[in-house]
């Protein structure tokens, strides 16, 4: 029996070692936010990761391993040798297969991992030596309560988070009074945010000094720490992207960096399971035009209805841009005559006061795309950037990373790499770019992973999705069990062949069933954040370089 425990406590360290890891990466996804935890276990599958098969067995085992038999603790030894032989086995084949689901170690990532493992070791001393008789029962315990000590680990060092956070916010609250000069352009918006702010910076670069937040960063630790670390005297403009999961949350990045321009690029329901209301969410971004000077300039979408609204109730200098011809002229810059949306891009044809007709192109796919440009547009000539510099910048401009780029698929295939965050707009619009590749393809195939965050609105939202897919597609790959029932039973009722709809939750199997389908001329739709596994599956990598 002593012999088999140090052999039980290895396998089982590197099982628990996977667990911890994969926890912390959750908590981490969610940005260590207890609302956002909360939110993601509203998911119909969510739940499994804590009332799953693994969980319930092992703990039967654990009830039974307290059985006052004389052969109870030799036969734990045994099955608990095998079981965690077992897991240790797939951890090492999910290590290989690059599957494990790993944080990025940060500061705060690494001690979340190794607190959590010094606990660990610990309580596992202190049962060893003083409770020596349940150090097997302690294992299956210990096991089982993964999720909470990962918790505490992250409570635990929430107090110097947010110490340090505080501290890195006054730091560059204090550098931003340094730079009277700088014209600070905030961005924000359900969707389009990232888009915006690169199509403001391209087009602005030629004429200014410009620096923005890289990515994705969007929240105020991460504005501040842009601030301090990448804006400099030399730098005359700051396009800053604000994000935001609940009211007050742009209004403390607006007092970091004081913007004198702001613009909202689009409202939908998307997170709002965290802000509560539609309602909610327009006042959450309607934080940003608050925070501007009563001289600076608010420029709002006129193709979104609920952005509209909060355009006709703003008293400060405005402007209005769209796509959908003149809503109310007296506030747009610029006016759009007619646009073409090509499989190689768009082709938009406007007109402004004093310059006539103005033709811009750019390689960037779909109709939500030209809103992006014409609102960039708005900005850079309200800054008096001239049209040629305009025009030049939008011939460089490639799309973000994972947000509607054309690669080279396995099979001589092509593939629409969408993989960032999805909202109902951006999936809806990346279906109308799978739907305009009409010449020259063979099947359509779209592989998405379901929305999340969109509490009520949850099933209208993905039967509008399905409903679309069924029009525009050939095969549905489902990553994920949730609301899968709804997209099944929505496409189906629109005419889409069952047999070509799948659920797909476990990576390797929708990556096969992926490769199966995939024929030389397809056309593939990658749409939200599906597994890397399947993502690089179907990409032909090389051919990225």
């Amino acid at each position: 029996m002593s012999i088999l425990i140090p052999i039980i406590f290895t396998l089982w360290a590197t099982t628990t070692l996977k667990n911890v890891l994969f926890w912390t990466y959750i908590w981490q996804v969610k940005e260590y936010r207890l609302d956002r935890m909360r939110v993601h276990f509203e998911m119909p599958t969510s739940g499994r990761l804590v009332l799953n098969k693994r969980n319930l067995g092992l703990s039967i085992f654990l009830l039974f391993s307290f059985l006052p038999f004389n052969f109870t603790t030799v036969l734990t030894a045994v099955l608990m040798l095998v079981l965690y032989g077992f897991f240790s086995i797939r951890v090492v084949q999910e290590f290989q297969n690059t599957a494990l689901k790993l944080p990025r170690f940060t500061l705060r990532g690494s001690l979340i991992v190794s607190l959590t493992a010094v606990i660990y070791i610990l309580l596992s001393t202190v049962v060893f030596l003083y409770f020596n008789k349940f150090i097997l029962n302690w294992f299956l315990l210990a096991d089982i309560l993964t999720p909470l000590f990962v918790a505490g680990s992250i409570l635990s060092t929430h107090p110097l988070a947010l110490w340090s956070k505080n501290r890195i916010i006054a730091k560059a609250t204090k550098r931003r009074e340094k730079f009277r000069n700088l014209l600070v352009i905030g961005v924000t918006g359900s969707y389009g945010k990232s888009s915006v702010k690169e199509l403001i910076a391209a087009m602005l670069k030629d004429n200014f000094q410009v620096v923005k937040t890289p990515a994705n960063i969007n929240t105020d630790i991460g504005i501040a720490r842009i601030l301090l670390n990448n804006v400099t005297d030399k730098h005359n403009v700051f396009v800053v992207e604000m994000g935001a999961y609940r009211k007050g949350e742009i209004k403390k990045a607006a007092q970091i960096v004081k913007p004198q321009i702001g613009i909202l690029t689009g409202i939908n329901p998307q997170h709002i399971s965290l802000f509560g209301s539609l309602q909610n969410i327009q006042k959450a971004k309607y934080e940003l035009i608050e925070a501007l000077p009563d001289k600076g300039l608010a420029v709002f979408n006129g193709d979104n209805e609920n952005v509209l609204s909060l355009f006709r109730q703003c008293k400060k200098p405005k402007r209005l841009y769209t796509t959908a011809g003149t809503l109310e002229k007296i506030y747009q810059t610029i006016t759009v005559n007619s646009l073409k949306n090509t499989p190689r891009g768009l082709e938009i044809t406007i007109a402004e006061k004093e310059e006539g007709e103005v033709v811009l192109k750019s390689s960037l796919l779909g109709l939500h795309n030209a809103t992006n440009i014409i609102g960039a547009a708005t900005v850079a000539r309200e800054l008096n950037i001239k049209y040629s510099d305009i025009k030049k910048a939008l011939l460089k401009v490639k799309a973000p990373p994972h947000t509607l780029r054309i690669r080279k698929g396995i099979k001589d295939s092509t593939v629409i790499d969408d993989a960032y965050a999805a909202n109902e707009d951006g999936v809806l619009a990346a279906l109308e770019v799978l739907n305009n590749m009409k010449e020259g393809y063979g099947k359509k195939i779209c592989i998405m992973q379901p929305l999340i965050e969109l509490g009520d609105n949850a099933e209208r939202v993905h039967k509008r999705i399905a409903s679309r897919a069924a029009e525009v597609c050939d095969y549905l790959i489902m990553t994920s069990r949730d609301y899968f029932s709804i997209v099944f039973k929505e496409a189906l009722d629109n005419g889409m062949d069952k047999e070509k709809i799948f659920c797909l939750p476990k990576s390797q199997e929708a990556l096969r069933k992926a490769q199966e389908i995939i024929e030389k001329g397809d056309i593939v739709l990658i749409e939200n954040r599906v597994p890397d596994v399947v993502l690089n599956g179907v990409i032909l990598h090389s051919a990225d370089k």
